[in-house]
């Protein structure tokens, strides 16, 4: 739950500044908001996974945050997917350009509302591509 405290990410686990693996198992956790900045920004690149094959996502948003959920409570046995295997727990990170959670409930975190009459817009984008093996 959003606690209000905006702590900084230096030396910890969720400092991706420089690039790092995810190990995508029990030793690591992700579930978690990463404040990129304090209001909305213009478009700009904010992550970049690269998979064990080559193929590269990379994302860019206005918004001024980035939900990171790392998959491992996923149990999807009872749901296979298009080639027949089931997602199972750390299959896969999913990434969200939002605002900050608890926007609400924090009088210093960005502002959500959306007032009657005023304009609404937000841009995520993402680019794929992947290396050439041979």
């Amino acid at each position: 739950m959003p606690t209000g405290r905006i702590l900084p990410v230096d030396n910890s686990p969720y400092d991706f500044r420089a690039g790092r693996s995810l190990m995508g198992d029990e030793s690591e956790f992700y579930d978690l908001n990463l404040c990129l900045s304090s209001n909305k920004a213009a478009l700009r690149p904010i992550a970049k996974l690269t998979g064990r094959e080559g193929v590269c996502m990379e994302m860019a948003t206005t918004e001024c945050g980035l939900q990171l959920y790392d998959g491992g409570t996923i149990d999807g046995r009872d749901y296979p997917t298009h080639h027949g295997a089931p997602y199972g727990p750390y299959a896969a990170p999913a990434l969200e350009a939002q605002s900050w959670p608890g926007s609400l409930a924090q009088t210093h975190f960005p502002d959500i509302i959306l007032r009657p009459g005023a304009p609404y817009r937000q841009i995520t984008s993402w680019t794929f591509s992947a290396k050439q093996i041979g």
